[in-house]
């Protein structure tokens, strides 16, 4: 399981040090003092950031020269440009470890008191972490030392690459748009702020995942089975479909909760290795649907028919955990408020610890300790314990070394069906409370069972199966066009097995041959169609009834039997 995202690295923090030397004219060092200072920072889609600074600084007395000096935290700037008015400004800079120092003459005739604007831009590389979609920075953190000189007005504002989203941002006092963020304050001397955090994502994302399942017969005989592996789930944050499979998928069906499986049948002779690979096309989006206190409902407003997802089950200790439950909520019925207070709580309580296997809720609250599928069981069984129906999601994060192992939860919202809340990244806050990043990939999301099996079979004869290979790519949108046209193909011959009249069959033709001409929406048209359909129609595959090896050798003697009866009875004619 991939670790809870921690605090961002001061590599991410910039803080920009400022130190104004003291005029010759030996006038007190804090007269002065800056009435506005506006930074910018342009997240490039390279990762490096375009800053720009603008600066007024009130000098209450007559200066003939100033020199400002400014610490970078990177070595790795280029583009360094400054100016000023009124006067006439020198600029200089060079490496120190870790860091560029900047220093700005500023020379007046004649000398000057009043207002001096002046401003810097500059291109740095090293600030921003993050992986394929995602851009993660703290920006415009400051330090004024004592002697300094204050800010008295304070303006960060950080935009995200073109065609991003903003995720996620800290102070949550700061103003958020839909790609930037923008947080006002003051500065004293001492004084520091720690700078915005801002989380953005390239919205949609694209991946290509690949499924290996190894299959091997140790015996001496055939081996007939059927396999039924567990591909994705079907949700409001992601487009998820069937691209390649080696052999050839048998059947495409779909289970009650909206989860896609691919069955295939295959024989196996004695001693033969056997690699199925599956090929998956993804589209994942940021999921935002700005749910609150205001919009989420209560527990009075859950509709009837969904008691099956209140129940205990394995994993899931409901009984033995409804005390707790009860004493966590306080009586709170707002759905928002109560799953907020719970993540809050388990944030506090359960320390973060990888484990071995599966441990379930009641280990988990008696341990403290749990990764992702032991927080996310523990907030099931708390929320189902209060009557709110809840379920286990489980599949992969999009990361910078492919596709790690993940687990979250999905809760019920009147009027809104199942909703995304992931206790591990959430960090006791709102941050994944039913709103979700691009990178989480669901494979299955069950609440009728608390299985997070991925791969069920039925076979005759010796089977062993390997461990599972997973490995996943991003894709660019010219990549994901030439996927998902291809997938729309493998997925129209298949619905037309099974449906072959099927009126919504032509509506999927028609839009695979606009998809033909380069149109990504008509491609992911065309895939919905045929998908409607096979989730309608599509049906596991069935092992055969195996037929024992002495009912052939009974048949031929009953046969041969019968014959001679047959022979006898010509004769005496």
């Amino acid at each position: 399981m991939p670790p809870r995202p921690g605090r961002l690295s001061l590599l991410f923090l910039p803080l920009l040090l400022l130190s104004l030397l003291p005029p010759s004219s030996g006038l007190p060092r804090l007269s002065p003092y800056y009435s506005s200072v506006e930074v910018e920072f342009r997240i490039q889609g390279d990762r490096t950031v375009s800053v720009e600074e603008n600066c007024v600084l009130n000098l209450p007395s007559l200066y003939s020269s100033l020199t400002i000096t400014r610490t970078i935290p990177s070595e790795n700037v280029w583009n360094l440009r400054a100016w000023c008015q009124p006067g006439e400004l020198r600029l200089e800079n060079r490496k120190v470890k870790e860091a560029t120092e900047l220093t700005l003459t500023i020379s007046f005739s004649p000398p000057f008191r009043g207002e001096l604007r002046y401003g810097l831009s500059y291109t740095v590389s090293g600030w921003v972490g993050g992986a394929g979609p995602k851009y993660e920075a703290a920006l415009g953190g400051i330090r004024i030392e004592a002697g300094g000189y204050p800010y008295q007005s304070y303006r960060v504002t950080v935009r995200g690459p073109p065609g991003s989203r903003l995720f996620w941002y800290e102070p949550r006092e700061a103003s958020a748009y839909p790609s930037s963020v923008t947080y006002s304050t003051s500065v004293g001397a001492p004084g520091s702020f720690e700078g915005v955090r801002a989380t953005f994502y390239s919205s949609p994302a694209y991946h290509r995942l690949t499924l290996t399942e190894t299959l091997r017969n140790p015996g001496r005989e055939d081996c007939e089975l059927v396999m039924n592996l567990l591909l994705f789930s079907e949700g409001k944050t992601q487009l998820a479909s069937l691209l390649s499979s080696d052999p050839p998928v048998g059947s495409l069906y779909r289970d009650e909760e909206n989860n896609w499986y691919a069955s295939f049948r295959l024989r196996l002779v004695p001693g033969e290795n056997r690699k199925v690979r599956v090929g998956l096309v993804w589209r994942t989006e940021l999921y935002d649907p700005h749910l609150s206190q205001d919009n989420s409902g209560t527990l009075d407003d859950l509709p009837q028919g969904l008691e099956e997802y209140t129940k205990g089950r394995k994993y899931w200790e409901v009984e033995e955990l409804r005390p707790l439950s009860l004493q966590l909520a306080g009586g709170e019925r707002n759905l928002y408020s109560l799953v907020l207070r719970l993540l809050e709580w388990e944030d506090r309580n359960i320390t973060y610890t990888p484990t071995q296997e599966r441990q379930g809720a009641l280990l988990t609250f008696q341990k403290r300790t749990g990764d992702c599928d032991c927080l996310s069981d523990l907030l099931i069984a708390l929320l189902r314990g209060l009557g709110v129906p809840s379920r286990f999601s489980f599949g992969w994060i999009a990361g910078e070394n492919g596709a790690g192992n993940h687990a979250w939860a999905e809760v019920y919202l009147p009027g809104r069906g199942w909703e995304p809340v992931d206790p591990t990244w959430s960090g006791g806050t709102g941050k994944y409370l039913f709103r979700m990043d691009p990178v989480h990939l669901t494979r299955g999301s069950r609440g009728l069972s608390s299985s997070d099996a991925y791969l069920f079979k039925a076979h005759y004869g010796p089977l062993e199966v390997g461990q599972e290979e997973v490995s996943l790519v991003p894709l660019s949108e010219e990549e994901a066009l030439a996927d998902f046209l291809a997938s729309a193909r493998t997925l129209l011959g298949l619905a037309e097995r099974v449906g072959r009249n099927d009126p919504r069959l032509e509506r999927a033709r028609e839009r695979l041959e606009a998809a033909e001409k380069g149109d990504l929406q008509a491609a992911l048209d065309s895939l919905r169609w045929s998908m409607e359909v096979l989730g309608e129609r599509g049906r596991p595959l069935e092992l055969p009834p195996r037929i024992p090896p002495w009912v052939p050798l009974a048949l031929a003697g009953a046969g041969a039997c019968l014959a001679v009866a047959l022979l006898l009875s010509l004769r005496r004619r």
